[in-house]
């Protein structure tokens, strides 16, 4: 874009000014760059610096000059004190016997813009903030002022706007500015903001809504243009502009729509709209025209193959194919869709729809061919075999599970502890969007309570996540979709394979930070780490995303990518969530599938040798191989290895290799062993009480290496015991000062999910006493 065309969009830009007359330093374009910055207090005294010394070459004649003092001392400046010593100079260097008496004029001039000052350096001192609550603020400060006359509040208050509109195009700023009715054509006014942040969708419905209507092709035809921009609430405005015309003069509308009908629903399917809101948008406006042929072939049909694993997609085409095909038509939907029903996301509620179909509209023949299609549809997913187990690191609770009682409950005897309900996050959670800035928790709890019991809600912006105990509460829920709340429809939609579980990431990556590892890769709802109490060894977490396509394109992206981490790389395991998995097996450690490889020489073997090696012996699902690198260091491990196979008789038969060479040294191979682990320490475990401090109230999905990352903002730590069960951990540092700091800086902090608090050695063995 050339500066001109840029100076056409930032107007009062000093940057932009001061370019443009580095390259053509004219006297018009001096005249301009003046007038459009005067009044960014910010920067128009850098400005006047360059136009008077413009000024100076052309006028000679000190009254002139002393002419432009006067008018630009009269315009607030941040810079204010700076202009009166130059003024100072300029009287003192020209008029120096009246230097006192000139002084003493401008005195009633410097009071009234001290007076302005005082009401706008507040504001400037705030100026970092950048948030379109402060420009509000500023702006109704300004429009408020009493001390303001009105041609220097209307400048002041159109710089500020320009001033925000440099930052980001904040709608709500643009309305409370447009509110002072400031600008001769509003339109014009959105035209420009438009084309300052072309991918600001709020924007673009503003524009489109204050468009007069002779000027609506206009700006259609300008978004049309941007043919990268999927913004899924434009497409919606412009179809709903373009259906009210409709209605009116459906000759001129007509074209329009079906243009823009194919048009938008291409470009939704291409944006991931996770609702289809555009989809179904156009296909119902093609419906209404009335060109059924049209709408199976050019949209129903693509439709399907972009998202041939949705069952809400397939039940959308067979209610059109039942208000406008026939029988015949429907039932081949329902078949092909169960032949399919490994992919789908929710078979058994498109079998459930297909049999109350058959029991409205079919026969005893075609209700038994519908049962035994959709029978073996559902048992072939229920004997589907997984081709990774999530629980590599879940530990189930020690003890005698399910024994029989020997003898009755008595009063003397203790009652049975009731059955942990099972969660089940992955299947019986929805996502509730376009939901309105003012909902809150116990908003969401009015709306969908009546539809079953809600274990869970997570308010996010603009959406929410509720997660039910039970299906029939799910099911109820789903039935919500296009509730008016606040005057606009929410869009309710299941979450179904959009939970990833990750595992053998850098321990000390904290969850915000994978957040923004996986936030790379589309919409991150939330990050969840296990608890650590009953064992601390646990690393892995589960990764919800907003769609089932951006989980899977984080697997794609991710599975097997390598990270680097404080004690070497690491390289992720990223799969979809299966809770059945999980309950089926509990991984290759626990189920003797991993062994254990030590004596391993520190520089020649890594993990492509060991692969070459171990691979004889039927198929690895994974290789471990702990390591500490620094700059001196190239060690490829720490002398030992974690290997796991598919199934526990490879593992055992890959036991011979114990003893055998490897780089020269004998390996020592056996049956890794799980060991369960309440307490984790880091260094030696004997800790020097005058460098040491608790830290209670530990988050339990916190572990050693994020405290230590944590805490070494101070200084060097040496030492830590972490204890989840307690929530309770020990920090020894390099020095006394240290810990002396580590009140000032870490008591009331929010780490985690909880705000901890500092204590001495003696307060963390006075909370072991009172646990025990």
């Amino acid at each position: 874009m050339s500066l001109q065309a840029q100076l056409q969009l930032h107007p009062t830009s000093f940057l932009l000014w001061r370019r443009l007359l580095e390259e053509s330093p004219t006297e018009e374009n001096y005249q301009l760059a003046y007038i459009r910055t005067q009044f960014d207090v910010t920067n128009n005294y850098k400005m006047w610096g360059l136009y008077y010394k413009h000024c100076t070459t052309k006028i000679h004649d000190a009254a002139n000059l002393d002419h432009l003092w006067l008018q630009q001392l009269q315009i607030p400046s941040l810079d204010y004190e700076s202009l009166l010593n130059d003024y100072s100079r300029f009287v003192s260097d020209h008029f120096g016997e009246q230097y006192t008496d000139k002084m003493k004029n401008i005195l009633q001039i410097k009071k009234k813009v001290t007076q302005i000052l005082e009401k706008i350096e507040p504001w400037e001192m705030r100026r970092q903030d950048k948030s379109p609550e402060y420009w509000i603020g500023y702006l109704k400060a300004l429009h408020g002022s009493k001390v303001l006359d009105r041609v220097t509040k209307n400048r002041l208050i159109q710089c500020t706007v320009e001033r925000s509109l440099s930052v980001q195009v904040f709608v709500p700023v643009v309305q409370t500015y447009l509110s002072f009715n400031l600008e001769v054509d509003e339109f014009a006014f959105w035209e420009r903001l438009v084309q300052i942040e072309p991918s600001n969708a709020e924007v673009w419905i503003q524009c489109i809504r204050d468009c007069p209507l002779d000027q609506f092709q206009k700006i259609r035809s300008q978004f049309n243009s941007y043919s990268d921009l999927n913004l899924i609430p434009v497409f919606c405005e412009i179809l709903r502009i373009e259906l009210h015309l409709f209605k009116e003069n459906p000759a001129v509308a007509q074209p329009l729509l079906i243009e823009d009908t194919y048009n938008y629903f291409s470009r939704a399917l291409k944006a991931g709209d996770i609702f289809h809101t555009v989809a179904k948008l156009c296909i119902e406006i093609q419906e209404d025209i009335g060109d059924i042929d049209g709408v199976r072939d050019g949209f129903l049909l693509p439709f399907l193959e972009a998202f041939d694993n949705q069952a809400e997609v397939w039940l959308y085409v067979t209610e059109f194919e039942k208000r406008h095909g026939n029988y015949r038509h429907v039932t081949d939907l329902f078949k092909k869709a169960m032949d399919i029903a490994e992919k789908l996301d929710w078979p058994e509620r498109l079998a459930a729809e297909w049999k109350r179909f058959e029991l409205l509209k079919g026969t005893d023949d075609s209700q038994e061919y519908c049962d035994e299609v959709c029978k073996l549809a559902l048992s072939r997913i229920k004997g589907q075999k997984r081709p990774f187990l999530e629980s590599e690191l879940e530990q189930k609770p020690e003890g005698p599970q399910n024994k029989k009682r020997a003898h009755e409950d008595t009063s003397e005897t203790k009652p049975r502890k009731p059955k942990t309900e099972t969660r089940d996050r992955e299947h019986l959670t929805i996502l509730v969007a376009n939901l309105p800035s003012s909902i809150d928790e116990k908003g969401l709890t009015s709306i969908f309570s009546s539809c079953g019991k809600i274990r869970s809600i997570t308010l996010l912006e603009g959406k929410a996540t509720i997660e039910f105990t039970d299906e029939q509460g799910l099911l109820s829920a789903m039935k919500k979709d296009g509730t008016i709340v606040e005057d606009s429809p929410i869009e309710v939609v299941h979450l179904k394979n959009n939970t990833l579980w990750v595992a053998n990431y850098p321990p000390e990556k904290t969850a915000e930070d994978l957040k923004k590892i996986f936030g790379q890769h589309g919409g991150v709802l939330a990050v969840r780490l296990p608890s650590l109490k009953t064992n601390v060894q646990r690393r892995f977490c589960y990764v919800e995303y907003s769609s089932e396509q951006d989980a899977a394109s984080a697997v794609k992206a991710l599975d097997g990518h390598t990270i680097h981490g404080k004690t070497g790389d690491f390289k992720l395991t990223v799969k979809i969530s299966n809770p059945e998995a999980r309950q089926e097996r509990k991984g290759a450690l626990e189920e003797g599938r991993q062994v254990y490889v030590s004596d391993l020489d520190f520089y020649k073997v890594d993990e492509d040798k060991l692969s070459e090696i171990f691979s004889k012996y039927g198929d690895i699902e994974m290789i471990r191989i702990p390591v500490r690198r620094d700059e001196k260091s190239k060690k490829l491990n720490n002398g030992f290895a974690f290997i796991s196979f598919r199934s526990s008789s490879d593992a055992v038969k890959s036991l011979e290799l114990d003893g055998k060479l490897l780089a020269g040294r004998p390996m020592k191979i056996e049956l890794a062993t799980p060991k369960k682990k309440k307490v984790s320490v880091l260094g030696t475990g004997k800790f020097d009480r005058a460098r040491t401090i608790s830290v209670l109230n530990v988050d339990d999905k916190i572990n050693t290496e994020t405290l230590k990352a944590i805490f070494e903002e101070i200084g060097p730590v040496t030492q830590i015991e972490l204890q989840p069960e307690n929530n309770a951990a020990l920090i020894e540092f390099e020095t006394v000062r240290s810990s002396g700091m580590a009140d000032f800086k870490f008591n009331g902090r929010k780490i985690g999910d909880t705000t901890v608090r500092i204590g001495t050695f003696q307060d963390f063995l006075r909370l072991k006493r009172n646990k025990t």
